[in-house]
């Protein structure tokens, strides 16, 4: 059949007006899948039969066809996300095609398409926009769609999908989302879950989406409150991810880039820069194996990233003692105490993706991805904040899915999805030589007080983690009367493999440079090779969803998940001895939870023309219970021995002691009363307002509540103080001061000496979150696209530590004492309360080819308690560093209180949590991309990227508010019970110790896509 397309724009208001196409969209049922439906009618308004309707994917050239019966509906179900051309072809009616319809993941769209009488033959085919309004697109209250703009279309500096979850403002670094840490959020690839293994001490892994680079997706979206009874696992967000399909013809799109190193700059850091520059490359390919029904993509990443770091502030002196004090220690380890350094990352990812389909009704899909990133040659040594990444981390992750749907008619289909994966992540501390052994020994955590500096390796670095898991989820969709009914079940089997002891490393605490070298400080170790466990957690569930056509323009979703959790209770061992003395069992736990999640949601399309959706969602979610605590349940079941060394120590860096304090204690681990996964209670509500077809406004909010999140006591402590200090702060064992140095003398602040710390896993610590975004999108834009997006919230808890990497400070200092109020209550470590983002991509008219795109962001400082130096214990718990500190009305604290405010409310009384917030961040990217020629279909590019144009201070701040007087002793009065600390104001207070701006670079690119 000859067809004609009408290309004038006279044409098409002719055709616009002798054509109605009327389109509402609304929620679908699968999780993976869109849905488009509707009635073909006749210029009358009555159904047309017999007409054949197909979906044609644009990026793809995929087709599906359908043909309606006599009531004229059609209906695609299980769509690949994408945008698609629909064909409407009957006989006596002119062919019309509506171009470019959205299908996104779970949404449906209904289109009724009107077709004019004529001859198919003879007349000008009918092509149409999409009539939707583009307040479909995200949905606001309950997710964020990230499109072609943020996958491809403006600068990125990772190419995993995890880095794309910034761009949306209710999120941050290290994928925090409303408040919650990245172990608390997933990924979905494919509607499966992706949960890679993780440093048992990190809330926020580097390498969450290791194996998943972008150009592997087709769309990807932000999560926060769907009502989808199928989402299971996180109880925070989702970032879930479409793999992205072959096509019908044969394609390959390329890119190249690099970043040299002498055009890096940085106002912020000092130093002679090393010679060092980054490359990244990659390819995908499209191979139909059979044009009309089976299709492959394969894809290749690698990319090395190499970014200068700052030294130590006097980093040169630094290393120069420190080789005076160990002259066996080479070059490779001092060395980059003194200089600016280089942090380096490589990694390799390929991914693949296989579609066929099984006549009309079935459909296959397999994916398959893997990565790896290798250990860096030269591990740095360096600054590390306790909340920071740790210093080195390789990783291996393989993965792959399968998706079967099959819509047996048009009442009843199924879906089946699968899923394995297997990763590795590995953490090495920084290594030095024994001079009179010959053997390997790891360089301990060291910490100089007076000047807050630590090097060496974190003592919580080195570890082994694996992890794989198998699973299953069958679902069952039925529809009658208006309600869509799915019902199904879940299989998670994951299998867990560690090898972690915090401080299997060891760590030293001394006052100065000269207590180094003089031997004299504190040393901790734990005494006993690196501990290891292995155990499988099986989770199984069942769900039941009701998806209601309520009245015409409203759907009312209804819905009840429950899942079942196994612990491996049986390889906990039985501590006799503690038992004994206490009375309570570490085996003692409930080894079944159970979890009932109901939920619910709407959609309410105002007025029926897609123009304005109001969507609302509420439900309970579940996570799991975090393996690493499961870990150190088994491990530290029959107790880890602790050395303690304080006063005369061995010569550093080789730990020891020789005529000091010397202690060795029993470490152990043991669940609380009650044991009970994340529980989140959350809800959303939002509304997006269509302006034009390409731009709306989106105005939306959320409430989230999270119990049951892991916090650790210490039950080894004396039932009451043994004395308080001057400002009234309970203090639980004799304390010693070297100089600048506190801390409680070993053993003499525990209930039984015999034992060190005895944890305590509570699950009685929650997070609130507020939020209300306000924001503007504009998609499909013949000149501009953009997005812009500004969320105020407020984050609180009473999970102190939440985001670092030692376990010890999230411990209550109990300021007065066990039973006394709860000084945890307050302003969350995470919150952030404004987040403005904007990312635009420009055409420019006048100079065809040439398209400028780029993202602004900015976000507050993260807030932080005015407190103590580690290496300070001012209520001798035996932890350093997070204590608050009393805010004494002097004349230093009113100077400090120039700079921070924070401080002028809380004098005369102990910090409240954190208190304080440092200046916001700002970032800037931008993104120059010139056509260089046309390929028939395909097209070469160069690309410049300038990134980080703004170069905000960023760094780990001195939050230590009081520092011990080293010329005033310790008055202890053991009639009264008080022991005075000799504190004076720190007048660095709030600067930055360490620098970690990235610096500005630019990066220099060719893309060819055909």
């Amino acid at each position: 059949m000859k067809r004609r397309i009408a290309a004038s724009s006279g044409i098409l208001s002719v055709c616009l007006l002798a054509s109605i196409t009327l389109v509402r969209p609304c929620e679908a049922q699968s999780i993976t899948g869109g849905e488009v439906q509707g009635t073909v009618l006749d210029d009358r308004g009555g159904p047309v039969p017999v007409a054949i309707v197909t979906a044609r994917n644009v990026a793809t050239g995929i087709t599906r066809t359908t043909m309606t019966p006599f009531t004229g509906t059609y209906q695609f179900t299980f769509l690949p996300p994408g945008d698609y051309d629909l064909l409407f072809e009957a006989l006596n009616y002119v062919p019309t095609t509506i171009a470019s319809v959205p299908v996104r993941p779970g949404r449906s769209i209904e289109l009724n398409a009107r077709l004019r009488e004529g001859d198919p033959s003879e007349a000008v085919a009918d092509v149409l926009p999409y009539g939707g309004a583009a307040a479909g697109s995200s949905r606001a209250g309950v997710g964020r769609r990230l499109g072609e703009l943020e996958l491809a279309g403006v600068p990125d500096r990772s190419r995993e999908i995890g880095g794309l979850a910034s761009l949306a403002t209710q999120v941050g670094t290290g994928m925090v989302v409303e408040g919650l840490p990245g172990a608390l959020n997933a990924i979905a690839v494919d509607g499966v879950l992706s949960r890679p293994a993780r440093h048992p001490g990190l809330a926020e892994d580097p390498l969450q989406s290791l194996s998943f680079p972008r150009s592997g997706f087709s769309s990807v979206e932000l999560l926060l409150a769907d009502p989808d009874v199928e989402w299971q696992g996180a109880a925070g967000g989702y970032l879930a991810g479409a793999t992205r399909a072959g096509s019908t013809r044969p394609g390959v799109s390329t890119f190249g880039d690099f970043a040299p190193g002498a055009l890096w700059s940085s106002d912020l850091i000092e130093g002679d820069l090393p010679s060092h520059q980054s490359l990244r490359g990659g390819f995908t390919a499209s191979l139909p194996i059979q044009p009309d029904t089976t299709h492959l993509r394969l894809g290749v990443e690698a990319w090395r990233l190499q970014r200068p770091r700052s030294g130590f502030p006097g980093g040169g002196e630094l290393a120069s003692r420190l080789s005076a004090v160990a002259p066996f220690l080479d070059e490779s380890v001092l060395g980059p105490l003194g200089e600016v350094g280089l942090d380096e990352r490589v990694t390799i990812a390929g991914f693949g993706r296989a579609d066929s389909r099984i006549g009309e009704s079935t459909q296959l899909a397999l994916r398959a991805s893997f990565a790896t990133t290798p250990a860096s040659d030269a591990v740095p040594v360096g600054f590390f904040p306790t909340s920071g990444s740790l210093n080195s981390a390789s990783g291996t992750d393989v993965s792959a899915g399968a998706f079967m749907s099959s819509r047996f008619s048009r009442r009843w289909a199924v879906e089946l999805r699968v899923g394995v994966e297997n990763s590795t992540r590995e953490y090495e501390s920084v290594e030095i030589r024994d001079p009179a052994t010959g053997s390997r020994l790891p360089l301990a955590s060291t910490s100089l007080v007076d000047s807050g500096l630590r090097f060496g390796s974190h003592p919580g670095q080195s570890a082994r983690v694996s992890r794989t898991t198998f699973q299953a989820q069958p679902v069952v969709h039925l529809e009658f009367g208006g309600h869509n009914i799915k019902a199904g079940g879940t299989v998670v089997l994951p299998s867990h493999d560690y090898e972690y002891g915090f401080g299997s490393g060891g760590e030293y605490l001394y006052s100065d440079l000269n207590a180094l070298e003089t031997a004299q400080g504190v040393y901790t170790r734990l005494d006993a090779p690196r501990p290891a466990a292995d155990f499988v957690v099986p989770r199984f569930g069942l769900f039941l969803q009701d998806f209601w056509d309520a009245a015409p323009g409203f759907q009312f979703l209804a819905g009840i998940r429950v899942d079942a959790e196994s612990l491996p209770q049986n390889e906990v061992t039985f501590n006799e001895r503690w038992f004994e003395l206490t009375g309570l069992r570490n085996d003692d736990f409930e080894s079944k939870t159970l979890s009932i999640g109901p939920r619910a949601g709407f959609v309410w399309d105002v007025g029926q023309r897609g123009r304005t959706m109001v969507r609302g969602a509420a439900g309970v979610y579940f996570g799991e219970l975090d393996p690493a605590l499961l870990d150190e349940i088994h491990t530290m079941d029959r107790g880890l021995p602790v050395l303690r060394v304080a006063g005369d120590l061995s010569p550093w860096p080789l730990g020891g002691g020789r005529g000091g304090t010397n202690l060795t204690a029993s470490r152990t681990t043991l669940f609380g009363p009650t044991i009970q996964a994340p529980e989140t209670v959350r809800g959303g509500v939002g509304i997006t307002q269509a302006i034009t077809n390409h731009t709306a406004l989106v105005l939306s909010g959320s409430y989230r509540r999270t119990d049951y999140l892991p916090r650790r006591s210490d039950l080894n402590l004396p039932p009451r103080p043994v004395f308080r200090d001057q400002f009234g702060r309970a203090v639980f064992g004799p304390l010693r001061q070297q100089d600048e140095l506190l801390f409680a003398e070993p053993g003499l602040n525990r209930r039984f000496p015999e034992f060190d710390h005895v944890w305590a896993l509570n699950p009685d610590g929650w997070s609130e979150y507020v939020g209300v975004t306000v924001g503007i999108e504009r998609t499909r834009g013949d000149v501009l696209d953009l997005f812009a997006s500004y969320t105020f919230s407020r984050t609180e808890d009473n999970w102190v530590g939440a985001a670092s990497a030692d376990p010890r400070s999230g411990v209550d200092p109990l300021l007065d004492g066990p039973g006394g109020p709860d000084w945890t209550e307050g302003r969350s470590d995470y919150d952030i309360p404004h987040r403005l983002a904007l990312g635009w991509a420009l055409k420019l008219p006048a100079l065809v080819g040439i398209d400028l795109s780029g993202v602004y962001s900015f976000r507050s400082g993260l807030p932080f308690t005015p407190g103590f130096r580690d290496g300070v214990d001012p209520n001798g718990d035996g932890i350093g560093g997070n204590d608050p500190a009393f805010v004494p009305a002097v004349s230093e604290i009113d100077q400090l209180a120039a700079d921070w405010s924070c401080l002028d409310a809380q004098i005369g009384g102990f910090a409240e949590r954190n208190a304080c917030r440092p200046p916001g961040v700002h970032d800037l990217d931008l993104r120059l991309s010139v056509g260089v020629i046309r390929l028939g279909r395909g097209r070469a590019e160069l690309v410049v990227d300038a990134l980080n144009m703004i170069d905000s201070e960023q760094g780990v701040r001195d939050t230590a508010l009081l520092l011990v007087a080293p010329d005033v002793g310790l008055d202890t009065d053991e009639a009264s019970g008080t022991v005075t600390v000799p504190v004076r104001v720190n007048p660095d207070f709030g600067q930055v110790l360490f620098s970690q701006a990235p610096g500005r670079w630019f990066r220099f690119g060719f893309r060819v896509v055909y």
